[in-house]
């Protein structure tokens, strides 16, 4: 499929699906409430996310996930809320997070975790 478009809901470019181990599609627009950019999967075990806008209560931006093994997150804004950059974790062993803000109340930059015994 190259290209549709329903009145003002629903926009879709370049989507190609081969049975249920590939799905790539680049471009959804939902109206004013979802976009999606950039979007591939191959089965189960590879996953990879580039632009995802939820209405003004979410963003995220580069995700890439290796089964449940490896996830990597460059961007996530909740709201006004919370903010998240740069979050790395490999299995439940070793995880790494860059810059965190909470609203006015907490920010939080570099932290490293390996394991339940070793934080940094």
């Amino acid at each position: 499929l190259d290209f549709t478009c329903l009145g003002s809901s629903l926009s879709l470019r370049s989507c190609a699906r081969l049975g249920a181990a590939l799905s790539v599609l680049d471009f959804t627009n939902l109206g004013a409430s979802l976009s999606l950019r950039g979007f591939a999967r191959l089965g189960s075990a590879l996953s990879v996310l580039d632009y995802l806008h939820l209405g003004s209560s979410l963003s995220l931006r580069s995700v890439a996930r290796l089964g449940s093994a490896l996830s990597v997150l460059d961007f996530l804004h909740l709201g006004s809320s919370l903010s998240l950059r740069g979050f790395s974790r490999l299995g439940s062993s070793l995880s790494v997070l860059d810059f965190v803000s909470m609203g006015a109340s907490l920010s939080l930059r570099g932290v490293a975790r390996l394991g339940s015994s070793l934080s940094v």
